[in-house]
């Protein structure tokens, strides 16, 4: 799970948060890499991606620092890249009618009956 950890203001804790941080440090690039090496398949970079945008718009209406703002729109930028180089790499379908149409069956038209 990706967490956000925005610095508190200045004298003033968030007791009222709905969503609970911890107010330490932020997440390197580093850490985003390993996190999206891990990931097993799409659904899991599709997590990160919806967490990293869920986080980055918190941090937005909250008026929270523009560096995590920022990292967290690079952390959804570089999910989004990865799940483009699975997408890529994926087997498309051929398209089209099957060769055979007697594949498809007979279809009845029961509205005219």
């Amino acid at each position: 799970m990706l967490t956000v950890r925005p610095r508190p203001p200045e004298g003033k804790p968030d007791q009222d948060a709905l969503l609970k941080v911890d107010y330490t440090s932020l997440i390197t690039l580093k850490q985003v890499n390993e996190l999206l090496g891990n990931c097993s398949g799409l659904d899991d970079l599709k997590r990160i991606h919806d967490e990293a945008e869920a986080a980055r718009a918190y941090a937005k209406a909250k008026n929270l620092c523009v560096e995590l703002q920022s990292t967290l729109w690079i952390v959804k930028q570089l999910a989004e890249q990865e799940m483009s180089k699975l997408l890529s790499a994926a087997e498309r379908s051929k398209g089209g009618r099957p060769e055979n149409s007697s594949e498809l069956g007979r279809v009845s038209n029961t509205a005219n009956n």
